[in-house]
């Protein structure tokens, strides 16, 4: 690649990262030039979503194409962290509480539904989304209404108070999706090590949940 195709392709990473849709652009970007620096930053945008066997494919495409021995080995130390982090991956979970505080209750004109990691604006999940642990760790949320869900999964407006109201998941459903529920090509009850990050009241009841599946529920403070 010369000195001015390189600057070229710089210049259009540069754009595509600054764009409303950057994975969406560099992915045309790709498609259209088969360039391997695109590639290196595909995978830096799909390791940061969390979606780390994606990232590995796009970073193997990069090391195959980058010329420059000094870029492959950049690229490599990406790989292998990845994987490493994919390894440790398969033995913790973690389950983040929902809250009282709500987008229906913050802004106008809202979806009935909207997915349940954008739906809770409390603190918890603020300060659980911009952790470094949200973007290694596989995890879940918990949803006095629905019980264990995926971050994507769409949930209403409520207003239930896990351990208070009628209304709220029962611990048998909990049970169940504890050992039964297969979220995202996974289960809870097959990871050694599951945190909780929320309240001391609701990880209280949990843990007890936790221990009829023959599980350990650790607390965990961001």
């Amino acid at each position: 690649m010369t000195i001015k195709s390189w600057s070229k392709i710089n210049k259009m990473i540069k754009e595509c990262l600054q764009s409303e849709k950057p994975l969406e652009c560099l992915l045309n970007l790709f498609q259209e030039t088969k360039d391997g620096w695109v590639a290196f930053h595909i995978g830096n945008l799909l390791r940061d979503q969390g979606k780390k066997v994606e990232a590995i494919n796009y970073y193997k495409i990069a090391h195959e194409k980058l010329p420059l021995a000094k870029y492959k080995k950049l690229v490599k130390n990406e790989i292998d962290k990845v994987e490493a982090q994919l390894t440790q991956e398969k033995d913790v979970l973690f389950i983040v509480s929902c809250t009282k505080n709500k987008i229906w209750n913050e802004k106008e004109h809202v979806p009935k539904y909207v997915p349940a990691q954008k739906a809770y604006t409390g603190n918890i999940m603020k300060k659980w989304l911009e952790s470094k642990e949200a973007k290694i760790y596989p995890w879940l949320i918990f949803s006095s209404k629905y019980g264990i869900i995926e971050p994507d999964h769409p949930i209403r407006n409520y207003d239930i108070h896990f351990i208070y109201d009628p209304g709220a998941i029962s611990e048998k459903t909990i049970l169940r999706q504890i050992i039964y529920h297969e979220f995202n090509g996974f289960k809870v009850k097959d990871f050694k090590k599951v945190h909780f990050v929320g309240s001391q009241e609701y990880y209280r009841k949990l843990k007890l949940i936790f221990a009829k599946a023959g599980m350990e529920l650790y607390k965990y403070e961001l």
